[in-house]
This record gives C-alpha cells, structure tokens and sequence, in this order.
C-alpha cells in the first residue's frame, strides 16, 4: 500500500481535490461517528454528554454507516475520515473500520489516543489506515487535567503512541494552542520529534456547534507560539494552498473543502465541514447522492458578508462560511473578533515589513560606502 502518512497523503489531497472541485465531486468525507468523549476538553467545540445527544437524537448503526460509505464510494468518494467525539469509545468502532476499509475506500482515523490498545494496534497492523492522526493535548498528566480533566491521560496517550510505533503503524500528531497548554508548546514539539512523526499546529478555537457547549473567551491566545517560533517540521496549510484558488471576493477562497468535500455528523446530517450546521442535507434518508447535491446548491448560494468587500484586510483574515457560522450563527455575518483580529495582524504586517526595509536600507548604505572606500 502506498504510504499516504505525511506529505505523501497532503500531495495527494491536493492533486484530487483541484479535480473534484471543478467537478463537483465528493472526494473526501468525514464521518462523525459520536459526538461522546472520555475526554472533556474544555475549547470542544462538539462534545455531548449522553443526556444531551439523546434529546437532539441518535447515533447511526454500524451497518448505517457502512452502507453510507458504499453509497459515497459509488458518487466518487476516495477518502473518509472517521473521528468524533472519540471514535474509539464506540464499541462498533472496528467493525465500522474494517466495513469502510473493505470496499476500497482509503480511510483515515482521528483520535486522541487514550484508549489505543492490543486490538486496536492489531486492527490497524490488519487493515493500516491511509491516516492516522493523534492530538495531544499537552506534555504533562497535569496539563491533561487542567485542559481535559482526565487523570493520567498523557501517560495514556503516549502509551498508545509507543505500541503503535512499536508495531511500525506510522502516525501524526496534531496540537491546539490555548491559554492553558500555551507553556507546554516546546515540550510537545520534542514529542513529535522523538517519534520522528510531522505535527500539525491549531490556533483557531470557536464556539460550541450543533447542541455543545463550551467557553472559549477565556481559552485564545492572543499570539500564538507557533507563529513565533522557529518549528520547521511537519505540515500547517489553508485553502490556497490549492492549485484552483477561487477569487479573493469569493466566500470560499481559503477553504480546501468547498465542492469536493463533505461531513456527516453523528445524527446524520450532511454539511460541508465541522463548523457549519444549517444545510442539515439527510443522506440517511433521502441518499447519499441527492443530499450531495443539495449541499452543492447550498453552498453555491452563500454570498460574503458585505462588509468584507472594501476590506483592506481580506488577505490577512481567517474568516470563511464555517468559522462565521460556529461564531455568529450565519456564513453571511461579519465575526467583529476575527475583524479585529485581521486588523492586529495587517498591524503586525506592517511593523515587520517597516523592519526588514530598514534592514536593506542598511546593508544597501554599507555597500555603498564599501564602493565609496
């Protein structure tokens, strides 16, 4: 099997989804197999209680999801990220796994790595994933508990991490900066370089989507440690890192998924991605292949807010329709903490750029006064 664990699998995203995207193909897709965790991560954005899940519905079965994923393959689907919630708190989780990978499809795990253990291990030495992603948390047991308030899971996580390594199961590793596991950002990059596995960096945290709740005011960092740092491995990526980059203006410019990607939450809603929820296509109920097409006619009808049109700082701004949406409710609506945001950061632009013309201004001087001598 061809090693899609790094920068081969990013590569090869890209190439599939400049092609799917001019077509309008689903290529990609994420099943969101529960909204439950045995963590409680204080900035999740989708976690429920069981109390909370049943009152907005219920998880779909094994063989729902299998037959999804059949469905899906047969519209042109290559890939489909399994995650939650924690998707190994699902008992059926295996048997979901081996029934996707089975008909083809190239299949990616999210995690955090807490409950990895023999058989999964064995699982993914049977069937390898085309992905494998853990996010850790921090680099502490106290962090854990802080962030997560979880006992002992650090220790847990990188158990699991050493039986994978140990059965040769390649992996990455993924960390989101906040206020409370900032101190930790050196000690995690040293994780991902004693497994010689990449990392991904987060730094964006919203509100709670679809029922969650969570407080994330209090949980952002203000300038973020990766972006002040010298960290040259592993992989950090938006939307125009695609070869078919759409108009500034357009409301889906930076995003990597818009027409070649979708996501189905646990109860059984078809959206583009995590943070959107107000398509609500019912693949379960009328197909896979009409809910596809009403996520296209959905999408094709967002406009960007008004405001953004004369923005000098439309560059420099993370907003797209999903952030909008998790932030103000709708992917039409300007976000004032995200226009704040881009104004600090053109600030900080500019201060940087000031310097580095200050800079060759210098060594330009020098030179001259060298030729002058």
């Amino acid at each position: 099997m061809f090693d899609f664990s790094d920068k081969g699998w990013v590569e090869f995203q890209d190439h599939v989804r400049s092609q799917a995207r001019e077509l309008g193909t689903p290529a990609f897709g994420t099943f969101e197999l529960t909204p439950l965790c045995n963590f409680a991560c204080k900035m999740c954005y989708v976690r429920l209680d069981p109390e909370r899940m049943r009152e907005l519905g219920r998880l779909r079965t094994a063989d729902e999801w299998i037959d999804m994923a059949r469905q899906a393959l047969g519209a042109g689907t290559v890939g489909i990220t399994l995650t939650g919630g924690e998707v190994l708190t699902r008992p059926d989780f295996a048997e979901i796994y081996e029934g996707i990978v089975d008909q083809g499809a190239l299949v990616s795990v999210l995690s955090n790595g807490s409950l990895v253990d023999g058989s999964i291990v064995r699982l993914f030495s049977t069937r390898p994933p085309a992905h494998l992603r853990f996010t850790l948390y921090g680099a502490s047991n106290e962090t854990y508990e802080l962030l997560c308030g979880v006992d002992n899971g650090f220790d847990r996580v990188m158990s699991g991490l050493r039986m994978l390594q140990d059965a040769g199961i390649r992996f990455s590793l993924a960390f989101t900066e906040t206020s409370i596991n900032i101190q930790d950002f050196d000690g995690v990059c040293a994780i991902a370089q004693g497994f010689d596995v990449p990392i991904v960096f987060g730094t964006g945290l919203v509100p709670g989507v679809r029922g969650a709740a969570n407080s994330v005011d209090n949980l952002r960092v203000e300038k973020p440690k990766v972006l002040r740092s010298n960290v040259s491995f592993g992989t950090n990526r938006t939307g125009g890192d695609c070869k078919d980059r759409l108009p500034a203006m357009h409301p889906f410019a930076r995003c990597r998924s818009y027409r070649n990607s979708f996501w189905i939450d646990w109860n059984g809603d078809m959206e583009m991605c995590s943070f959107m929820s107000s398509c609500k296509a019912k693949p379960f109920e009328d197909g896979f292949a009409p809910a596809w097409r009403q996520l296209l006619e959905y999408l094709d009808g967002i406009r960007s807010p008004s405001e953004c049109a004369d923005c000098n700082h439309r560059y420099l701004c993370a907003a797209c329709p999903g952030v909008l949406e998790a932030e103000t409710g709708s992917p039409e609506c300007v976000c004032d903490r995200m226009c704040s945001a881009a104004r600090s950061l053109a600030q900080e632009v500019g201060r940087l750029k000031k310097g580095v013309e200050e800079h060759e201004k210098g060594i330009h001087g020098s030179y001259h006064e060298n030729l002058c001598d």
